[in-house]
């Protein structure tokens, strides 16, 4: 006999796995049985999916590997990194359990991403180390390239050299395999490097040759990201008119990808340069945008720093 619980949790699968199956379109085609699937488990918990999936396991396929992993991404993008990770988890699992190698690859990277952003950095560099093996065993110069990337991200937290190393060896790889969107990712964590390490020129050198691929290959997304650092580094430069003009660029790109973070990021950064340029009634404007932006997807540094700006503003402006 099986314990109460478990038996609940049998029932209630089995209810999850039949509505599944019965959600399905009618005719026999791949791509629309993995959307519709997929599009089922979205509606569920994060706790009915794992077993709902398991009990599906004849539907399992590359195609729905992919539409689990772009659900994962839309959710990473809108900065709701716990259900990112919960899908890219599933996407991870249907690419093993149909030997799909490159599947593995992508899905070991992007939940790696995902426990990035979650600051689980040993999950993270686990996740990218698993993507590097499984590229290197089939052959992907691309997925190797990109392991490789992710794992200069990790270490480019407490190990700027290491990191440098990396993202060298990930730039000569994209180039061979004229890879631009890898090329584009490695120029831009170069010129993270160089600008950690104080050196402001390259890395404004890096990030321009990034941008000028990214705006050919890129989408919104990507280009805002490389816009803001771009802007964050003019800013460090005291050129505060045109850091102005990226971050301001930064936000409508990010607003149009739907961005959360890089909305976060850009409001902020115009409200510290109009700090700087003694506008503190705009900057109060940008910073309550970001705080609203921060709340909603629990991105607790922001929020933080946000709250101490606007009332270092407010005590500035009482006493005057």
């Amino acid at each position: 006999m099986y314990p109460a619980m478990a038996l609940r949790h049998l029932i209630s699968a089995f209810v999850v796995a039949v509505a599944l199956v019965g959600a399905l379109p009618a005719e026999n085609d791949a791509a629309s049985q993995a959307r519709a699937t997929a599009g089922e488990l979205a509606r569920r918990s994060a706790a009915e999916r794992r077993s709902a999936l398991e009990s599906i396991k004849a539907l399992w396929s590359p195609e729905l590997r992919t539409e689990l992993l772009a659900e994962g991404d839309r959710r990473f993008k809108s900065g709701d990194y716990p259900e990112a990770e919960s899908f890219y988890s599933l996407g991870l699992t249907v690419a093993q359990g149909t030997a799909d190698g490159a599947g593995v690859i992508a899905a070991q990277r992007l939940l790696g991403n995902a426990l990035f952003y979650r600051q689980n950095y040993a999950g993270s560099e686990r996740c990218y180390r698993d993507s590097l093996r499984e590229a290197e065993r089939i052959g992907d110069r691309r997925g190797i390239a990109a392991a490789l990337n992710a794992l200069g991200n990790v270490k480019a937290r407490t190990e700027p050299a290491a990191a440098l190393e990396f993202y060298e060896r990930s730039l000569t790889l994209s180039r061979e395999s004229q890879d631009p969107a890898g090329t584009a990712r490695a120029l831009n964590n170069l010129g993270n490097v160089c600008a950690r390490t104080g050196d402001l020129e390259r890395a404004i050198a890096f990030y321009q040759e990034s941008l000028a691929i990214k705006e050919k290959f890129g989408d919104d997304a990507q280009i805002a990201m490389t816009v803001y650092n771009i802007g964050r580094l003019l800013e460090a430069s005291k050129r505060y008119d045109e850091a102005l003009d990226y971050q301001r660029r930064c936000l409508r790109l990010s607003e149009s990808a739907g961005r959360a973070a890089g909305i976060v990021s850009a409001s902020r950064s115009i409200g510290d340069i109009y700090v700087e340029q003694g506008k503190r009634l705009e900057a109060a404007a940008f910073y309550e945008r970001s705080l609203k932006v921060a709340e909603q997807i629990g991105e607790s540094d922001a929020i933080v720093d946000c709250r101490t700006k606007l009332d270092a503003i407010k005590k500035s402006e009482q006493a005057r």
